[in-house]
Parts: C-alpha cells; structure tokens; sequence
C-alpha cells in the first residue's frame, strides 16, 4: 500500500468541507427566516379576506398560462386593502395546489402597526423559505460531517494519522 492511499489528500477534504460549510450557512439562513416569520405571525392580527380575481403576472417570471396567484382584499375600519397570495397552479390547470378561486374567503395576516404590509395566511408564506433552507441546510450539514467522520475513522483503521 502506498503513502498515498494511506494518507489521502487534503484535496478529499474540499467536498466535505464545502458540504458543512453550505450546510452551516443554509441552515443559519433557514433558521433566520423561520425565526422572522414566526415573529410575525405570532404578533399578526387574522382578519377574513375575499378573493377578486387571480393574476397571471409573477413577480421575476413575467406572465405565467400556468401559475397566477389570488389578489385579496381585506377591510380595516373604513379603508380597503389589497394583498397578493402565494403563486399557485391556476384552477383551469392540473397543477396542485390551485389558486383560491374568486371569491371565496381566506385569512390575511397583518401586523397591528402596519395593515398595508400582510401576507395571506398560507404554509408558503409563512414557513416555507426557512423549512427550504433549514432543511436543506441540515441535509449538507449531516452528509458532510458523516464524510469527514468516515475519512477519520478510516485513517484510524489503518493505523494513520488525522
């Protein structure tokens, strides 16, 4: 056996390295996020909300034949309001989940100083980003530690090293 199969390389180290290092950083962001959108949630007033019509212009993509996502009005003491839903199949495609579909009733949530900034009470909306991340982050995270654990304990086994 060769020096080098013994002892590999530092470069066996860069994949698992990056690995944790995404992972570290995904998770953080994904943890922040859920953090931010529990924080609001939790000090959000829920009012009942209608939906008046669906729109096929998506924010970064332009106009979507199969996504559209639900424009929401929601009333405050005298003053209306308007609100986008989460971007969702359209009711006429086979995509799920669809779009509420006009006129029904859904729950808007927004914070007490601020009624013009809501969102629509939905998993995407609320947890949906820092579940992604969290999750994501988590997965690299543990893949990389196994790797490297996996490069130590091999190198014990032969008698190397770390």
């Amino acid at each position: 056996m060769n020096a080098s199969n013994r002892h590999p390389s530092t470069s066996s180290l860069v994949g698992p390295l990056l690995m944790v290092l995404f992972g570290g950083i995904s998770l953080v962001v994904g943890l922040k996020s859920g953090a931010e959108s529990w924080a609001f949630t939790s000090r959000a007033i829920r009012i009942q909300g209608t939906v008046l019509q669906h729109d096929n212009n998506i924010p970064d993509e332009g106009t979507s034949y199969k996504n559209c996502r639900a424009v929401v009005s929601y009333r405050i003491g005298d003053k209306s309001y308007e609100v986008f839903g989460p971007v969702r199949a359209q009711p006429i495609s086979t995509g799920w989940p669809k779009v509420s579909a006009i006129g029904s009733t859904v729950t808007v949530l927004y914070g007490p100083d601020r009624p013009e900034e809501a969102l629509v009470e939905s998993f995407e909306e609320q947890l949906g980003e820092g579940v992604l991340f969290g999750g994501l982050g988590l997965t690299f995270l543990l893949v990389g530690i196994v790797l490297l654990w996996r490069r130590r304990y091999r190198q014990v086994c032969e008698g190397g090293r770390a």
